[in-house]
């Protein structure tokens, strides 16, 4: 109930016209009206995923050993994990992208897919258990809190994950973001 407290309190600087649209006074402990809310996350919480394609020519053989066999998690790594592994130079390989100056866009290395999974859900994002305070980094207690009070997940309460590789985020992250608001608005 204390984020719920904080949520109120930073409505409260937003313009006059703006609050009065977001912010009804609760009645008998909920809210009369609920506006769609879309979260942003912080840095670490989008679960990145990858897919290694026929392609995809790793550097080291050890590289390719999850080649053809589906999506597979690259953002939730445990950094020790990857050193024990000796996966480092692998992961390293797999997160780069390249500059492309005709298309003045980045890519994926060729033969590598990567993608955000549960774009739009507010649980696209996972607590990263190795940061101290990983639930109020990725929202997660605002989440809770927000559907203690009534919100509901894909109904009015969204969120926008994006590949954290991309700064400021692409295009195409940018034409989803849209497509949520607009479908988030009706």
């Amino acid at each position: 109930m204390m984020l719920l407290r904080l949520l109120h309190f930073l409505l409260l600087l937003l313009p006059a016209p703006l609050r009065d649209y977001y912010f009804q006074r609760p009645s008998s402990g909920g809210l009369d009206v609920y506006h769609p809310l879309i979260l942003f996350t912080g840095f670490s919480c989008p679960n990145l995923e990858a897919r290694l394609m026929e392609a995809y020519t790793p550097s080291l053989s050890r590289c390719g050993a999850l080649k053809g066999k589906g999506w597979f998690p690259i953002c939730r790594f445990n950094t020790l994990d990857l050193v024990e592994h000796d996966y480092v130079s692998c992961f390293q390989e797999q997160m780069t992208l390249i500059y492309n100056p005709v298309l003045n866009d980045y890519w994926n290395l060729i033969g590598i897919e990567t993608g955000v999974p549960n774009f739009g859900s507010a649980y696209g994002l996972s607590e990263k258990k190795m940061v101290l305070d990983h639930e109020n980094l990725c929202l997660v207690s605002v989440r809770k809190e927000l559907e203690a009070v009534g919100y509901h997940d894909g109904d009015i309460l969204f969120e926008a994950p994006y590949d954290i590789r991309y700064a400021p985020p692409s295009q195409g992250y940018v034409t989803h973001v849209q497509e949520l608001v607009e479908h988030a608005s009706k």
